[in-house]
């Protein structure tokens, strides 16, 4: 794809973005960072508790107090944020879609705008999760089964 292309079309949703009122502005942020923060957190305990079924032997994946975090942590906590944001994508759309002055409000905005309607950006979250989201939750995953120790 061309560059410029893309630039013009980031652009364009940014200017869109910006031609929202005040009050959708304001809702979209937290809906977005309640999903990612949920997830992420379902996704990191959801680890950690697979870590204790699978290997009950290994020590605790959390740092005893004043020790730094173990690379486990970090990487189990990295993913689980990457997993987060990926997978908030869909869920969050769809809960802004489902309030009616919202639904019109994104519709009018996106006329136009190449990627910016509902359709569109739910198909482009549908990739993140498939090649951002899912990998990430893979490593999570595999980071609490810990085979190499």
């Amino acid at each position: 794809m061309d560059t410029e292309k893309i630039k013009r079309e980031f652009a364009a949703r940014q200017a869109a973005r910006q031609a929202l009122p005040p009050w959708a502005k304001a809702l979209m942020l937290p809906t977005y960072l309640g999903f990612v923060f949920g997830i992420s957190l379902l996704s990191f305990w959801l680890a950690m508790h697979v870590r204790t079924v699978l290997r009950p032997d290994l020590a605790p994946i959390f740092p005893p107090a004043g020790r730094p975090p173990t690379f486990s942590f970090i990487a189990t906590f990295l993913s689980s944020m990457g997993a987060g944001a990926c997978l908030a994508i869909v869920p969050a759309n769809a809960c802004l879609w489902l309030i009616p002055p919202m639904r019109r409000i994104l519709d009018q905005n996106a006329q136009g705008i190449p990627g910016a309607t509902f359709v569109e950006s739910m198909r482009q979250g549908r990739k993140a999760i498939q090649y951002v989201g899912i990998p990430c939750l893979l490593v999570a995953a595999l980071i609490a089964w810990s085979p190499w120790v």
